[in-house]
This record gives C-alpha cells, sequence and structure tokens, in this order.
C-alpha cells in the first residue's frame, strides 16, 4: 500500500507542489497585510483546488509527453527533467495517468465553482476557467503550449498571478492590482525554473517536435536567457521595494542570491552536460521556495510588526 502511494506521489511530482503552495500562500498574506481576518475553511479549499490542478497538469503532461514520444526517446534522464518515468519503466499505464489526471481536475471543477459561489461577482469562475483551459492546453492537443514556446509564459502567470489573484480574492474579495505587482517575482523564478530543466530535454524535446523555447534557440543561443531570467526576479523584488509594492523586509530576498550565482556559474560550465547540470537545475528550484518563504514572511511582518 505505502508502494502504491509513493508511486502516486511521484507521478504526481508532489515535491514540485511548493510551485502552488508559495503564490497562494502569498495571496494570503497579501490579504493579512491590508488588515484582512483569514477563513481557514476557504484557504484550504483554495489551496487544495490548485493542487489538484497542479497535479492534473503534470499528470497530463506525462501522458502527453508519452504519447508524443519526447519522454519515451529521452536517454538524458535527471531528477527534474525527462518526465516521472512512470509510464517508460512500465510501473503505470498510460490510461491510468490520463484517468487520474481526469480525476483531479475533475474534483478541482467543484471546489472551484463552491468558492465562485461564496465570493462576490465570478472571478474565482474566470480565473477557475483559465487556469483549468491552461493546465490542459499545456500538453494536450491541439494547442500544446509548451510545444509552441510558450509554456514558460503560462508557467510563469498561473503558478504567479493567477494562484495569488485567486487565493487574494476568496479571502478578500476584491481584486487588487498589487497582488499582481507583487507575485510577478514568484512567477518570474518559476518560469526559470522550467526553463533550466529543459536543457536536458533538447535532443529529445527538439527530435519530438516539443519546440519550447530551449528546443527553439539551441542550447548555447538559449543559455544567456536564462540569466536574463534570473536578474529579472531580483530586479523586480528591489524596484517594488522601493516603491512600496513589497515591504522593505523582502529585500531579505537578496540573501539567496549567493546560491543563484552558484547555479548560473555552473549552467554557464556545463549547459551541454545534462548530468553535470543537476546542480545546477537544484540551485535555481531551492531560490524559488526561499523567495516565496521570505515574501510571504515579509507581508505577514508587515501586518504585525
Amino acid at each position: 500500500m505505502l508502494e502504491r502511494i509513493a508511486l502516486w506521489i511521484r507521478a504526481a511530482r508532489a515535491p514540485f507542489f511548493t510551485a502552488t503552495v508559495v503564490p497562494v500562500l502569498l495571496g494570503v498574506a497579501i490579504h493579512v497585510q491590508r488588515g484582512g481576518q483569514v477563513a481557514p475553511g476557504l484557504f484550504l479549499l483554495t489551496l487544495l483546488g490548485a493542487l489538484l490542478v497542479h497535479a492534473a497538469t503534470d499528470l497530463s503532461n506525462d501522458y502527453f509527453d508519452h504519447l508524443s514520444g519526447a519522454d519515451d526517446i529521452n536517454t538524458e534522464i535527471t531528477p527534474f527533467s525527462a518526465g516521472t518515468r512512470v509510464i517508460q519503466e512500465g510501473l503505470l499505464a498510460p490510461r491510468q495517468i490520463l484517468a487520474a489526471a481526469l480525476l483531479c481536475w475533475g474534483l478541482a471543477i467543484p471546489i472551484g465553482l463552491y468558492l465562485d459561489y461564496v465570493s462576490p461577482g465570478h472571478v474565482i469562475l474566470i480565473l477557475g476557467v483559465i487556469g483549468i483551459a491552461a493546465s490542459f492546453a499545456y500538453t494536450a492537443p491541439p494547442v500544446k503550449l509548451c510545444y509552441r514556446g510558450w509554456g514558460e509564459l503560462a508557467v510563469g502567470m498561473n503558478f504567479g498571478p493567477l494562484m495569488a489573484i485567486g487565493a487574494y480574492y476568496v479571502q478578500a474579495g476584491a481584486l487588487d492590482l498589487g497582488v499582481v505587482l507583487a507575485s510577478l517575482p514568484v512567477g518570474v523564478i518559476i518560469a526559470t525554473v522550467l526553463y533550466i530543466n529543459q536543457f536536458p530535454d533538447y535532443v529529445a524535446d527538439h527530435a519530438a517536435g516539443k519546440l519550447n523555447l530551449v528546443a527553439r534557440l539551441g542550447r548555447e543561443r538559449a543559455l544567456p536567457w536564462y540569466f536574463v531570467l534570473l536578474a529579472v526576479t531580483y530586479l523586480l523584488i528591489i524596484v517594488e521595494v522601493a516603491l512600496r509594492l513589497l515591504p522593505p523586509l523582502a529585500l531579505a530576498t537578496l540573501l539567496t542570491i549567493p546560491g543563484t550565482l552558484r547555479a548560473a556559474r555552473l549552467a554557464r560550465r556545463h549547459f551541454a552536460e545534462p548530468q553535470r547540470l543537476i546542480p545546477a537545475m537544484a540551485f535555481t528550484i531551492k531560490p524559488h521556495s526561499l523567495i516565496g518563504a521570505v515574501l510571504v514572511a515579509a507581508f505577514l511582518l508587515d501586518r504585525w510588526l
């Protein structure tokens, strides 16, 4: 039983659920900083619904990448790329993965409808439709966003502003442009994580027609944009603190720069060597969680102190 649970945790890529937890917590923390009270039940439903959509995205990604052959022909396997391999290793059948994805979407929809019912207007309904549509269209034909070079933008927007806005709106019952701006650094850094994780997949993605940005540009030409995305993350934080869109304590995120620089140095040296690139990928993932945690804490402390 425990082995089966662990297998499905692997299939859903649960260790990467921080990509959902961070923007949801950020939206709620901004609500608290604005003087609002948190409704715990609505918060838990918001988080659960978002996690279900995230799981559905990851599961469907494995399924459709199997259909296209992108994962099947990939021989450069790393802990952060080439899919979960549960289909390729014969641990789960493709139909099981698709059924699990549909189940997650099916469970997320009534949660979203309830949150829309208890919230003013139909903002949650609109956000939910956008989120689920982007989740399905990420790898599913005919849209296949990540096959057309739109995957990074979709991930950055959905795992940044969209989730933060939704979490904030459920609590506050109002829209706030400040939430969008405050969540942009989170969206950029998670897009950066996706971007660097595409480097090991370059050969297989290109052969399978999965033309994400790295596959389109080629590893060497794509590398400078990785540095740009990292720089933009920190520049956004500095500028937004200066404009008072983020609390001053948000500058503590700059303490993650040494680790980010290490990731950049490793990427510059090993961008074409998948196995030696693994530490750079790991050092890119860590700043996402740390930056997210610091931003959440900065808003909460700004309210309480």
